[in-house]
């Protein structure tokens, strides 16, 4: 199956989808984009705003849906590289990824699953006042 086979067999569900990929300071960088399909390039095309820090190289597209209780949980993401073809960004895919995650309830067992599966004793320590700070320095700077 293609890579376009295998992204419109699922992309109906999701609205606009999010960007990621490594900035100019080698950070990682995210926001949402509207992709459009260039079938004939091979190539999803976006827009960027004026002034993101974008450069060639590693990207993923993800777009995701679930329902207000946040079960029937479905992620579709596109792996591949961050170009500039025909003066657009674009991401030029190696692979799509999707799923559905159903009940949603159950990620705590699902997590504790994967952290073992691992090795991984203990949960790592998520920094969340250096996170809100590093966002806060941000927002004032926007």
């Amino acid at each position: 199956m293609s890579i376009w086979s295998e992204f419109d067999e699922h992309a109906h569900v999701y609205a606009p989808g999010v960007l990621s990929f490594i900035d100019t300071d080698g950070f990682p960088f995210s926001l949402r984009v509207r992709a459009r399909q260039d079938r004939e390039a091979g190539v999803f095309r976006f827009p960027l705003p004026e002034g993101t820090p974008a450069v060639d190289g590693p990207a993923w597209l993800l777009w995701h849906h679930h329902d207000a209780l946040l079960d029937d949980h479905h992620v579709l993401a596109v792996k591949g590289k961050l170009v500039q073809d025909d003066g657009e960004w674009a991401v030029r895919p190696d692979r799509v990824f999707a799923s559905g995650y159903g009940d949603m309830s159950k990620i705590g067992e699902r997590t504790e699953a994967y952290l073992v599966s691992r090795g991984i004793t203990e949960r790592p320590e998520i920094p969340w006042d250096e996170l809100k700070r590093i966002a806060l320095k941000a927002k004032e700077a926007s």
